[in-house]
């Protein structure tokens, strides 16, 4: 590479390190005070990305949106710190909110449609995300995630029972209410694992007098994360969203684990074999979860196969990435 890259994003996530680390990128993993919110926030952050882009006068700017903030801010100053900029935006779209009045809203369509247009490419995740970028005048580019590296963790010491991890993060397109019927409706041998910071999450009701074999873990330091996926015999990972990959996929496929996904378009285009898909209502999940257990073997055999035809795919996608970033 003939110009040096950094990577600086807002909020820590799995892409952002893996895809930085691929591309021999520094990356600056910013965040402000806990006491500072709204705008004092943004004011906070978008000092500290001037002081790194003083500081280190990249080429190449990439940055991750979420925050649309961050990616509305490199786009306004690309040409006084004279950078190319790679908005990395994989599915922060909020398509369900595109006809809102709600000026939260409207300011976040304002903010995607200037960030498209003044960006030299958008990264996004599949065809769909990418036919809006193009039809807004932006160019895109398709890259679903790097399989990660899980070298951290360990198995738990079995205890007999069957472990099953929901990777969630307490977002609204997570159907929560619809894991929790369907672990009801399961075996009691059958411990259900909850991740993530519930603390935040709009609907405590959910989360009252759970059965006991639902388990809500908060939220995990990296080494214990990867322990409890490592130990799980099955995981749930999912979306109401038609056009989201959950990155929680990616991470049962780089360990190998039988793995519930939701049942759309975008998922299924890309895992094509191994995983278990499933509608995101409780019977559909408990039928699935039923399926995960029963087949355990052979869904982990075609996992194995997945990770080795999704390792290829990165890798070339990554190579041609690669070339047009020399050529900007």
């Amino acid at each position: 590479m003939n110009k040096k890259i950094i990577w600086i994003t807002w909020e820590r996530q799995r892409r952002s390190l893996e895809l930085a680390k691929a591309l021999n990128a520094r990356c600056y993993v910013l965040s402000e005070p806990d006491a500072l919110q709204g705008i004092a926030r943004y004011l906070y952050l978008i000092i500290k990305t001037a002081i790194v882009l003083v500081r280190e006068k990249p080429g190449i700017l990439f940055v991750q949106n979420p925050s649309i903030v961050l990616a509305a801010f490199a786009c306004a100053f690309k040409k006084y710190f004279d950078y190319k900029l790679i908005v990395d935006r994989h599915s922060n779209f909020k398509l369900e909110t595109l006809h809102s009045n709600s000026i939260k809203w409207k300011s976040f369509h304002f903010l995607s449609r200037y960030t498209i247009k003044n960006a030299d490419m958008t990264i996004i995740t599949n065809e769909y995300l990418s036919d809006i970028v193009g039809k807004l005048g932006g160019k895109g580019f398709i890259l679903q995630d790097k399989l990660p590296e899980m070298a951290l963790g360990e198995p738990f010491e079995s205890d007999g029972k069957k472990h099953i991890v929901f990777i969630s993060a307490f977002a609204e397109d997570e159907p929560l209410a619809e894991v929790i019927e369907a672990a009801t409706f399961s075996d009691r041998n059958r411990i259900f694992h909850i991740t993530g910071d519930c603390s935040k999450y709009g609907k405590k009701h959910l989360l009252r007098r759970l059965p006991p074999n639902i388990k809500l873990t908060g939220f995990l330091a990296e080494k214990d994360y990867q322990s409890l996926l490592m130990s799980a015999d099955l995981l749930i990972v999912m979306t109401k969203k038609d056009h989201l990959i959950n990155c929680g996929i990616y991470e049962a496929v780089a360990i190998g684990k039988p793995v519930i996904v939701s049942d759309t378009e975008a998922i299924k285009n890309y895992f094509k074999r191994g995983v278990i898909f499933s509608k995101y209502d409780s019977r559909s999940i408990a039928a699935a979860i039923r399926k995960g257990m029963t087949d355990n073997e052979t869904v982990r055999e075609n996992i194995r196969r997945l990770k080795e035809e999704l390792f290829r795919d990165w890798e070339k996608r990554f190579g041609i990435l690669l070339q047009i970033i020399n050529e900007l």
